[in-house]
């Protein structure tokens, strides 16, 4: 193994990558700058402040609670999971897919400022006053947010039917897995193509960059993994569930113009967790698709053999802290699918329920069951998906 430094263009982060086998994976140990430490204590201080005048306004009962929707101010339809948040905190709500929000402040709070945000418009701030006064906010359209997620297919191998079918494994009669969560290399593919053709498909498909607090990236260090060839075939991430059921939508169509296609009724879909589980962990009844309870084994020489990518609590170095690996990396199941466990949770069918569990997850929250990490939800840097079809 050898490590190599790579350093953003955004003055206070750097990276390590370290190349395994010919294998890149990501070191998220950020080691800020010193003079990144005046802006990190500004955030704490800003952070506890807003949390001593909230838990204040709850035990005296000061607080509003507002209920409004966002929408788009030219066409006046409805911005889903656009997200309000408090400047200065990582406190806020995100919006229903019919841009429904409720909040609910501290009546101390009324001039702190609220910003409102979507994919592809322009923020919006308001203080907790103005938005009590007009619950309907409206947003205008930023086409260049747009346009810098959108990664053109034009310089890309063509996709054909053979590439399509070399990703499936056949899991039972008619019902065919992906063997891999899909790549950044393929969603961008399908970026590319929707977002040519439909501006407001594009915005359900479209990554998201807003929700990226836990590590403290900002959208720009995001796109940097998202984008870079270097992680093509890492997986995508960070989509909403309609974005990913849109996708299976465009790979049916994509699929089915291909006359020479193998499977002449094909369907693609979200996997129903029942069918996710089965292909996951196939004719067995454990928890892992491998034997055993654990996410590990521990060899005769005391070092340790992980199948899966997740969170070692027990034995985990706060400077090498985990990431996503590739697509096909780790344990492979019964049928050829790899990274059922951790790596990335999985979408299902149910827009509610994630299966498998996350890079993030420790040892009890992999497994080829719903995932009980709560973190999980969609859209997240901790979810992806693979997709199903069925002939």
């Amino acid at each position: 193994m050898h490590l190599v430094q790579a350093r953003f263009p955004f003055g206070v982060t750097e990276r390590t990558i370290a190349f395994i086998n010919n294998q890149h994976y990501f070191n998220l140990g950020f080691r800020r700058s010193f003079f990144a430490l005046p802006i990190i204590l500004s955030k704490l201080m800003r952070g506890i402040l807003f949390f001593l005048l909230f838990v204040n306004s709850v035990v005296y009962g000061q607080t509003a609670q507002v209920k409004g929707s966002v929408k788009d101010k030219d066409s006046g339809t409805e911005i889903g999971f656009a997200s309000l948040q408090v400047v200065g905190t990582q406190s806020g709500v995100v919006c229903s897919s019919n841009g429904d929000f409720e909040i609910s402040l501290p009546h101390s709070l009324q001039d702190t400022l609220i910003e409102v945000r979507a994919l592809g418009y322009k923020s919006k701030r308001m203080t907790l006053a103005q938005l009590s006064a007009t619950p309907i906010i409206y947003l205008e359209t930023d086409p260049v947010q747009l346009q810098e997620v959108i990664v053109k297919a034009s310089s890309r191998k063509p996709l054909t039917a053979k590439d399509i079918e070399e990703m499936v494994v056949k899991v039972k009669d008619g019902v065919y897995f992906s063997n891999t969560e899909v790549s950044n290399y393929l969603y961008q593919y399908f970026l590319a193509e929707v977002c040519v053709r439909n501006d407001s498909l594009c915005r359900i498909a479209t990554i998201d960059q807003i929700v990226l607090q836990d590590f403290d990236l900002s959208p720009e260090q995001f796109m940097q993994f998202f984008k870079n060839k270097l992680f093509e075939q890492y997986p995508a991430c960070n989509m909403s569930w309609q974005g990913a059921t849109l996708f299976c939508s465009w790979l049916t169509e994509k699929y089915g113009s291909f006359e020479n296609r193998k499977y002449k009724q094909a369907v693609f879909s979200l996997p129903t967790p029942e069918d996710w589980t089965y292909a996951a962990r196939g004719t067995g009844t454990g928890k892992f698709p491998w034997p055993g309870d654990l996410p590990f084994v521990i060899n005769k020489d005391s070092s340790v053999t992980r199948y899966c990518n997740y969170r070692d609590l027990a034995r985990e170095d706060s400077s090498k802290q985990v990431f996503y690996a590739p697509v096909k990396s780790y344990y492979k199941s019964k049928f050829g699918l790899y990274n059922v466990c951790g790596n990335v949770a999985e979408m299902t069918s149910l827009p509610d329920v994630f299966m498998g569990g996350s890079f993030y997850s420790d040892s009890t929250q992999v497994g080829v069951q719903r995932t009980s990490d709560k973190r999980v939800t969609a859209p997240s840097i901790y979810v992806g998906f693979r997709f199903v079809l069925t002939n």
